[in-house]
């Protein structure tokens, strides 16, 4: 529903909706800014504890793969960069495997 009606803002109104794509363009920077100067601040009572590390990952990984927009990243983008007509089962099989491997091995590193 809010695609369609962005998209019907869109044709009729392009100048609005320009102005509202740099206006979030804009915002994102300025959030983008914020964070890179803000001041860090750890405490030590966050910090999880030694020897439960694994546990660490476990919780990061079930965080990652839970998390719908990577998933949507990832199907959105496979149809683009591969043809899905010729793709046989251990294709399917690739194609599953890479996002869960790419989000293990940012959750370890």
């Amino acid at each position: 529903m809010t695609i369609a009606g962005l998209a019907a803002l869109a044709a009729s109104f392009n100048l609005l909706f320009e102005i509202i794509k740099r206006a979030g363009a804009a915002y994102l920077f300025y959030l983008a800014w914020a964070l890179f100067t803000s001041k860090l601040k750890v405490s030590e009572t966050n910090l999880p504890m030694e020897g439960r590390g694994i546990t660490v990952v476990l919780s990061g990984l079930s965080i990652s793969i839970g998390n719908l927009k990577n998933m949507l990243l990832c199907l959105t983008l496979m149809p683009s960069l591969i043809d899905m007509q010729v793709v046989a089962a251990m294709g399917w099989l690739q194609l599953v495997a890479t996002p869960l491997i790419m989000l293990v091995a940012v959750d370890l590193s």
